[in-house]
């Protein structure tokens, strides 16, 4: 048994217990120290079929596979064939917005630190061929902005897709083969994809919704577009494959066989903080690099990213100056709060740093609800705060993923600065929601959630 088999030896019972008691089906977990890897594995990968979870199954890793583009964009950095700060048309001319003056000033390092401003939760199916990148960035002419290019922070998954096509112009060749040829070989990796006829050759996790009785049920669709798959839409991994690739950022560019897949100035640049995030945005990260996000954590700040498909949901962790991380996946449940609870363990074990608690909730802030009122909305959801005896409701209904069709309201419970903590939904972790850019009448023109800013329509 190594050193870290034996640190981590109750994990395989720990994590079982999590699980069960945040009814997540599946979940698999990986931990990195130094050349040590440790994984462990529980639960079922289809609750209709039973098919055991192991650690050589394969799950989506989401919004991780951003991680992945930017390395794919720094390779072209490094081999001079693009500028961080050029401009998108410069490269693709076809590319364009509604508002065509924002288009125009667009820059690659908008895409890669979400400060684009285009309104970004975009799921167009523009078909399983290989132009279905470009047919999908053809479509964003009739795409608003929600916020003028570099003005402010929102999460954007369109942005990826246009750094997506990117490199696909500039390399000459669809993305999936050259995430393939840049990445997934020079790593050996054999169990990371991003189509599902190489994913069944593998065992496959399927995504779950938890009912309130805490039934697992299948989802109807295996994964989100194919056109999206730069953004995360279609990438599947193992844990411990992701932590390989987390060690070629670790080690500044070099994989375990010594060939440099990227230079050490880009991979220190990907971890280095580009943008301070404020308000709600700063509970998903404080800061962001290019590609990374960066939460600043008690001990140490953890360079990460998570994931979120159709039911399964992931997050990768590491603090590099320590050669040590984690990556988790799963596949439905209160995953967020198991998450939670296994960072922070986890992480505290190997890294020795821990995450930051929520802020408290303060029972006695005096709240001016006006200036919050309102209907927020963005491509991705539309949430309406309303007045309640004492305080402020809000309902946030999903435009893509799912939710109910008559979402509930839902209590905004002050923690103050304009800040705001939610329950949501099937959680036991709180969502933070917080207010910004208090017009001259005095409301607040935005609402961020979950790193998206929403403006305010009415």
């Amino acid at each position: 048994m190594s050193a870290l088999a034996f640190r981590l030896r109750d994990w395989p019972t720990r994590l079982a217990a999590l699980a069960r008691a945040c009814h997540v089906p599946g979940a698999s977990m990986a931990v990195l120290a130094g050349d040590e890897l440790f994984a462990t594995a529980w639960g079922v990968l289809n609750a209709r079929t039973g098919v055991e979870a192991t650690t050589d199954s394969v799950f989506q890793m989401g919004s991780i596979t951003k991680l992945w583009t930017t390395t794919l964009v720094m390779q072209l950095v490094d081999e001079g064939k693009l500028d961080l700060d050029a401009r998108i048309v410069e490269m693709l001319p076809a590319f364009g917005l509604a508002d065509a003056e924002a288009a125009r000033a667009i820059t690659v390092r908008q895409l890669l630190t979400h400060t684009s401003g285009i309104d970004g939760d975009q799921f167009a199916d523009t078909g399983r061929g290989d132009d279905a990148i470009a047919r999908f960035v053809a479509r964003l002419h009739g795409v608003g902005c929600i916020h003028p290019p570099g003005a402010r922070f929102s999460y954007c998954n369109a942005g990826f897709v246009v750094a997506g096509r990117l490199v696909e112009s500039l390399r000459g060749a669809p993305f999936d083969t050259v995430l393939r040829e840049r990445i997934v070989q020079p790593l050996g990796l054999r169990a990371t994809g991003t189509l599902p006829e190489h994913a069944i050759l593998h065992r496959v996790a399927a995504g779950h919704f938890v009912d309130a009785g805490g039934t697992a049920n299948v989802v109807p669709v295996w994964s989100l577009q194919h056109s999206n798959a730069p953004a995360g839409a279609t990438a599947f991994t193992t844990p411990s494959e992701v932590l390989a690739f987390a060690r070629l950022h670790i080690d500044d560019g070099v994989a375990p066989d010594g060939a440099r897949l990227l230079s050490a100035a880009s991979a220190r640049a990907m971890r280095t903080r580009q943008i301070e995030l404020h308000g709600s945005a700063g509970a998903m990260a404080d800061a962001w690099g290019i590609g990374w996000a960066l939460k600043d954590g008690i001990g140490g700040t953890l360079v990460c990213h998570s994931g979120s498909t159709i039911g399964q949901n992931a997050w990768l962790d590491v603090v590099p100056e320590r050669r040590a991380g984690l990556a988790l996946f799963t596949n439905g449940g209160d995953a967020t709060t198991l998450a939670r609870l296994v960072r922070d363990e986890v992480m505290r074990e190997v890294a020795c740093v821990g995450l930051p608690p929520l802020p408290a909730i303060d029972p006695s802030a005096r709240v001016d609800g006006m200036r919050y009122l309102g209907v927020y909305q963005r491509a991705g959801a539309r949430i309406e705060v309303v007045a309640l005896e004492g305080g402020l409701g809000v309902r946030i209904r999903a435009i893509w993923f799912s939710m109910a069709p008559d979402p509930p309201t839902l209590v905004l419970r002050p923690i103050g600065g304009d800040r705001f903590r939610v329950a949501l939904p099937g959680g036991a972790t709180d969502a933070i929601v917080g207010f910004a850019d208090a017009s001259a009448r005095g409301c607040a023109r935005f609402l961020e959630m979950q790193g998206r800013a929403h403006p305010r329509v009415a």
